[in-house]
């Protein structure tokens, strides 16, 4: 059928080309086949990222780690952006299309039952029952008292219960879309940054972060501060990590501040920033280095970390161009744990020195001289990875998720049923339509048919 309009002269012509391309866009958008080709393609997409290593999600040691072990799978996920889904072009046009097409067809379909209401769908079973002028009467004052909403018309009669049942799968598209816009929103303002700590060690986002990663519109907090004020393991045995957790607080600079205990993996919230306890962590010299001028001693932790099974690093000597390559060795799990008796040292060497030049060993708890000073290991302590993040979008997804949670609730235990009562000459046919089996929905019209005096026609 072509559509039609009326001409300034009078007569009928065709549309305008410009409405008619609006108008075959917007049903293209709306077809559901579309809408399920789109999502099935996202979720490939994220079936992908979960997958493969993605570039600026994994570390540079991962995926370089998994390249060396699967080179011919990385050369054609190189070749192809599917080590980089999340920053491709054909990703975000996915999504952009894919919510262009849930917003028609969520906005047409809502416009549609705003409107109208719901149209009677599914199997009709019906059931004829006695003559009698009592039925319409008795089958209203039934369809009543079990909340069907009830009109009348003449000898006939039309009832609906489960009116919002069909708003469910509107909600659970519009939930889908809400999250799509959260997930751009995310993507967009997102930021994550890593910060080593140890206890009594305080955290100024000023100062910069060890490693961070960050959306085009992400903010920024110089006056965010992390403190841990204690720090405590426990270990396994075998030297595996058996539980961490940490005192710590969290203050946004504007008045927002969250302190507590937190476990592996738990958080610390202000606003929109979380200040969350990572697994990465290991041992932390206290060491304190007194040069033999008149110069103030210098204090800090010195953080260990394991390479090829040796806990190294590099240290600095205060005021000076000195640097040294510290090992810790030892009993450090007990020492850790805050077991008395835990034997623990280090050995430094120069780094511009030999390779096989002998190195200076301290145990804690003691000094040795170095570099024109004095330096004290006076203890270890724990250290770990916390991770800072903002994501203004996690509300949005948040909202999402509640949403479409809700709609698949409505769709799937509110099922809307219809109602009909006619005559048909010689007595009353009562009818019930609606979605599912047709041996639950005529058992159903017999359960409401046996509470109408008269009863059912044999």
């Amino acid at each position: 059928m072509v559509a039609i309009a009326i001409s300034k002269n009078g007569k009928r012509g065709a549309r305008p080309m410009a409405a008619r391309l609006v108008s075959r866009i917007l049903a293209v958008l709306a077809s559901h086949n579309i809408a399920l080709a789109l999502m099935g393609l996202l979720l490939f997409s994220l079936a992908v990222q979960a997958a493969l290593p993605q570039r600026g999600v994994a570390t540079d040691l991962q995926y370089t780690m998994w390249r060396a072990r699967y080179p011919f799978i990385a050369r054609l996920a190189e070749t192809t952006g599917l080590d980089r889904v999340a920053s491709m072009p054909w990703f975000w046009a996915i999504s952009v299309v894919l919510a262009l097409a849930l917003s028609v067809s969520v906005s047409r379909r809502a416009w549609r039952l705003a409107r109208r209401g719901a149209s009677p769908r599914g199997p009709r079973a019906e059931v004829s029952l006695a003559a009698s002028s009592d039925v319409p009467a008795n089958v209203e004052s039934m369809l009543r008292s079990k909340r069907y909403a009830v009109a009348t018309q003449g000898l006939g009669i039309a009832a609906r219960t489960g009116a919002i049942g069909p708003w469910g799968s509107l909600l659970f598209h519009a939930g889908l879309l809400v999250l799509i816009a959260g997930a751009f929103l995310s993507a967009a303002t997102r930021f994550v940054g890593y910060v080593e700590l140890a206890p009594g060690q305080v955290f100024q986002e000023r100062n910069g972060y060890a490693q961070q990663r960050s959306g085009p519109l992400a903010s920024s907090q110089p006056m965010l501060t992390a403190y841990v004020e204690d720090l405590s393991l426990t270990f396994w045995p075998d030297g595996s990590v058996k539980s961490i957790s940490a005192n710590a607080a969290l203050n946004s600079g504007s008045g927002g501040e969250d302190a507590g205990d937190i476990g592996r993996n738990g958080s610390l919230r202000v606003g929109a920033t979380t200040l969350t306890l990572g697994s990465p962590l290991g041992p932390a010299a206290l060491l304190r280095y007194t040069p033999n001028s008149d110069s103030q001693p210098a204090e800090g932790y010195l953080n260990f970390f394991e390479v090829s099974g040796r806990l190294v690093n590099r240290f600095n000597v205060p005021g000076t161009d000195a640097s040294f390559q510290a090992e810790m060795s030892g009993d450090w799990r007990s020492a850790l744990e805050g077991k008395p008796g835990a034997s623990v040292w280090l050995e430094m060497r120069p780094e511009r020195s030999a390779p096989g030049a002998a190195r200076e060993r301290v145990d804690m708890g003691a000094k040795m001289p170095l570099a024109g000073g004095t330096l004290e290991f006076a203890g270890v302590r724990p250290w770990a990875l916390f991770m800072v993040s903002r994501d203004v979008g996690y509300p949005v997804l948040l909202a999402g998720a509640l949403l479409a949670i809700l709609g698949l609730t409505l769709a799937l235990f509110v099922s809307p049923r219809w109602v009909f009562l006619s005559c048909n000459g010689d007595g009353w046919r009562l009818s019930l339509q609606g979605p599912g089996p047709r041996d639950r929905l005529e058992r159903d019209l017999r359960a409401l048919a046996a509470s109408v005096s008269p009863p059912v026609r044999q």
